[in-house]
């Protein structure tokens, strides 16, 4: 699966380059930021919690977003990954992104990349300001705190034209106690017992 992965990610970063050397463009830098934002900041062992990965232009009415290959690392003993859900910040009209993955990397690392079909008007029109790339959600194992980091492997303007720098903004989550333990059926049947008789010796005094 990761050489697989490797292979698809490579080719994409390989036909982008192509595209923009026959265009006869010279990648550009840009800046925007991208944060690493958990949906709460402390959990108890056995809940599920999402992290959404964030792109903010900062205001720059002249920057969009048409690409991105990222990775997002966790402690693999504190949080299992569970699910990953793609934002709509690419897909503005409703055009569906191609390609548009994620992939357990194993380790503790996920990737995501998309590929917007939108037209470049359409993203420069119509992208948020600030949007929400993807959201990924984990199960809490255990006791413990996990960095929530993020690779940048790659950002591309909405042309496809020029290489985006991002400043990255990690985080990290704190899983505490530990999950509760149901008691088994005959401690539940003693407590039963227990009380019965209390409520028996109750009505014999008062007789």
């Amino acid at each position: 699966m990761n050489n697989e992965v490797f292979s698809m990610r490579k080719s994409i970063s390989v036909l982008a380059a192509a595209v923009v050397l026959s265009a006869g463009f010279v990648p550009a830098a840009d800046a925007l930021t991208v944060s690493v934002v958990p949906q709460a900041s402390t959990v108890n062992v056995g809940d599920t919690v999402s992290v959404d990965v964030v792109a903010d232009l900062q205001g720059d009415s002249s920057l969009s977003l048409g690409s991105y290959d990222l990775e997002l690392s966790f402690g693999s003993t504190v949080l299992s990954l569970a699910d990953v859900v793609f934002g709509t910040g690419l897909s503005v009209t409703g055009l569906p992104s191609f390609p548009r993955e994620f992939f357990d990397l194993g380790g503790g690392t996920v990737a995501a990349f998309e590929v917007s079909t939108e037209t470049a008007a359409d993203l420069n029109n119509l992208q948020p300001n600030a949007f929400t790339l993807f959201t990924v959600t984990f199960n809490a194992l255990q006791a413990g705190t996990s960095a929530l980091s993020l690779s940048v492997n790659s950002l591309g303007n909405a042309a496809g034209t020029a290489t985006l720098d991002a400043q990255v903004l990690n985080s990290s989550l704190t899983v505490t106690g530990a999950p509760a333990v149901p008691l088994p059926a005959g401690a539940w049947l003693l407590m039963s017992g227990l009380a019965g008789l209390a409520s028996f010796v109750r009505r014999r005094r008062a007789a």
